[in-house]
């Protein structure tokens, strides 16, 4: 029993020192050790003009705005979006939509309307049903050699390898959005930028299980 608890004693010890040098190496460190997380999240690609740009529903604003940049430096001539599951409050009819919202806004940065297309009616409610709505159409509908996915930096590995998954002869580049509030580069420093990091982890583990 004694030499039992010599030996827990130890182990608690070492424990106790590596969790120590751990923590004081994160904070003497965390700006060389903390962006790690956030850019294994991140794939940028995006550098020749394609066939359409995508703009992947959620965070309306910033994904917006950065397709309608790529528009205005003819990256392409054609935005594409594909339905989002609607949210209980547009479902009443008290807000617009996510679609409605991005068309306005798009417009309103200059984007010809002829130019935005909306890929059928189906209320995708994850980025694998994105990914297989705009797929379908594309190869339906439309003759596409290369696309450009517009989404969150945290988003754009995933979204990417979600694309992919479907084999399509389609070559999928990604341009990857950021902001002041939100960037691998420091994004412990908010809060909104650290939740949406460590879900992105979630999910990803969530896609490697199921897909």
């Amino acid at each position: 029993m004694k030499l039992f608890h010599q030996w827990y004693l130890k182990k608690w010890q070492i424990l106790s020192i590596s969790s120590f040098i751990l923590v004081f190496a994160l904070v003497s460190f965390r700006d060389q050790i903390l962006p790690i997380p956030g850019y294994l999240l991140m794939t940028t690609d995006q550098s020749d003009p394609a066939d359409a740009i995508v703009i992947l529903m959620g965070n309306t604003v910033p994904r917006t705005t950065r397709a309608a940049e790529l528009y205005h430096l003819k990256m392409s001539k054609k935005i594409l979006i594909a339905h989002p599951e609607a949210t209980q409050l547009e479902t009443l009819g008290l807000i617009p939509s996510q679609i409605e919202l991005t068309r306005k806004l798009l417009i309103k940065l200059g984007v010809n309307p002829m130019d935005i297309t909306v890929t059928g009616h189906q209320n995708n409610s994850s980025t694998f049903e994105e990914a297989k709505t705009i797929l379908t159409y594309l190869h339906l509908f439309d003759s596409t050699n290369k696309i450009i996915l517009v989404t969150d930096w945290y988003h754009s590995r995933r979204a990417q390898w979600t694309f992919n998954r479907f084999n399509s002869p389609i070559v999928i580049q990604v341009s990857p959005v950021t902001t002041p509030k939100s960037h691998p580069e420091h994004w412990w420093h908010y809060e909104s930028s650290m939740i949406a990091l460590f879900n992105e982890y979630v999910k990803w583990l969530f896609y490697l299980i199921h897909y």
